[in-house]
């Protein structure tokens, strides 16, 4: 049962950064700062999406996202 709760937690965590960085980019006074948030937000939204899917199992039906995660990672910053 906590591994089900588990998993909804880490979606959740996923799917709040995703939503900040549509957030930034729907802004009227937008600044390089907001492009390069909305950027980072992205990738560790990604990232932690990938780890979902990585803990459920649902990657070997994905075989094109295998190692992504790398490159989102490295673009998010060190």
């Amino acid at each position: 049962m906590s591994g089900g709760f588990f998993h909804y937690i880490l979606f959740g965590a996923a799917v709040l950064p995703a939503i900040s960085g549509v957030i930034q980019l729907v802004y009227r006074n937008k600044t390089p700062l907001n492009y390069i948030l909305s950027a980072t937000f992205s990738c560790i939204g990604f990232t932690i999406l990938y780890l979902w899917l990585f803990q459920s199992g649902s990657i070997e039906n994905l075989r094109y996202l295998i190692y992504h995660d790398i490159k989102a990672s490295f673009l998010a910053g060190p």
